[in-house]
């Protein structure tokens, strides 16, 4: 099944490929990306994901003490949007 992707924003490179391990390590596929030029300021690097991973994603990012990952969807007309439904 082909799941919609989300972009995962971190601060640097350093905390991307960092995250990057930490989720391989929890079970996930994340792939590096260039970040698209529409999803703000930050690391130019992103990870990429299913959409459903979000969740699992941030929790694991948050047990290994780094702050989370801002998360991206496609929106309408070619603009990006903050994926925010993520369980606590």
């Amino acid at each position: 099944m082909n799941h919609p992707q989300v972009y995962a924003v971190f601060e640097n490179t350093h905390a991307t490929l960092k995250a990057e391990k930490t989720l391989k390590k929890g079970g996930l596929s994340p792939r590096t990306a260039m970040k698209p030029s529409g999803i703000g300021p930050g690391c130019q690097m992103a990870l990429t994901l299913p959409q459903v991973s979000a969740s699992l994603a941030y929790h694991l990012c948050r047990e290994q003490g780094m702050r989370p990952p801002r998360f991206f969807k496609p929106g309408q007309g070619g603009h990006w949007e903050e994926y925010l439904d993520l369980e606590e």
